[in-house]
């Protein structure tokens, strides 16, 4: 099985809150598909709180192509819930 691609470059971690903003989403990769939008606060994969970009990297690599995974995220202060296919 292949290891799950989010399709998303770099992340900053969020200034003042838990989370990682969304530098460039890749167009037509699961996030694109899930609606994630460069931009976004990553709050949560699965559940699991995200801080900085390697944790979402990891979150990420333990799930297979075509796996779903839950994303919460705050888009200009609305919280949003999303379920992207892993590519």
């Amino acid at each position: 099985l292949d290891v799950g691609v989010l399709g998303v470059t770099g992340g900053s971690p969020a200034d003042d809150e838990v989370g990682v903003v969304i530098d460039e989403v890749v167009d037509g990769g699961a996030a694109d598909v899930a609606g994630l939008q460069a931009g976004d606060r990553l709050l949560l994969i699965d559940g699991a709180p995200v801080t900085d970009f390697g944790q979402v990297v990891g979150l990420v690599q333990s799930k297979f192509t075509g796996d779903e995974i839950e994303l919460t995220v705050v888009r200009d202060g609305t919280s949003l819930s999303l379920t992207a296919t892993l590519s």
